[in-house]
């Protein structure tokens, strides 16, 4: 049929471009070419090559008169340390790859624990702030085991607070911490929360009292 291509005419392609296109990273290795890329087209990079096409491009541009010989982390201002893309003349390159380095650290599985169980440790050691700021054991009971504590608002609205805060303060975690980074930002404010434990807090919200009251009048 007009039009088809045959196994033929495929390999005379092939035998006509081979030879002829090399890998745009800079590596100097020639392209192989295959019978797909007749159709799809002849690819710029080797797989794999694409990104040591950014390594093995040279860096050129001219550093204006007048800058300091040294960036404030203290390496040399040159060319080749330099980037010159609008507004990254102050930019070192060094310190930029190192950054980007840790970044792609924190993308991988291992990056991922060590976020997590930082974060798990900060997290606790802001609860333990705030417990020992209001006073370090249960107002109610006198529970002091801090695994059992938790925060209470003394006028309510705690479930409203914690839903505004969840919203506007996404970098800082949970409603609760969030909370809690903002009462340490005031330098602790007292009167508005105090510490329960968890079986106070939990019989005030269900019944409004707690049972301690009723067996202490006076605590």
């Amino acid at each position: 049929m007009p039009g088809t291509r045959t196994i033929s005419d495929g390999a005379a392609w092939i035998a006509s471009q081979q030879g002829k296109h090399f890998c745009h990273c800079g590596c100097g290795e020639l392209l192989e070419i295959k019978i797909h890329h007749h159709a799809k087209g002849i690819p710029r990079f080797i797989l794999g090559h694409r990104l040591l096409g950014a390594q093995n491009k040279k860096p050129t541009g001219i550093i204006p008169k007048g800058l300091p010989r040294y960036y404030r982390c203290r390496h040399p201002r040159t060319v080749k340390n330099s980037y010159f893309g609008k507004g990254n003349l102050h930019r070192c390159r060094t310190c930029a790859n190192s950054k980007s380095k840790k970044h792609e650290y924190r993308k991988t599985e291992r990056g991922r624990l060590v976020k997590n169980q930082w974060a798990k440790q900060y997290n606790q050691r802001l609860r333990r702030q705030f417990i020992e700021a209001y006073g370090g054991r249960c107002s109610c009971c006198g529970e002091s085991e801090f695994r059992f504590l938790t925060m209470e608002h003394i006028n309510g609205g705690g479930n409203d607070e914690r839903k505004r805060y969840s919203k506007l303060n996404k970098s800082t975690g949970p409603g609760v911490l969030a909370i809690i980074t903002r009462l340490r930002r005031e330098g602790w404010p007292q009167g508005r929360y105090t510490v329960l434990c968890w079986n106070c807090n939990m019989a005030r919200a269900y019944s409004g009292s707690c049972p301690h009251k009723q067996i202490n009048p006076e605590s």
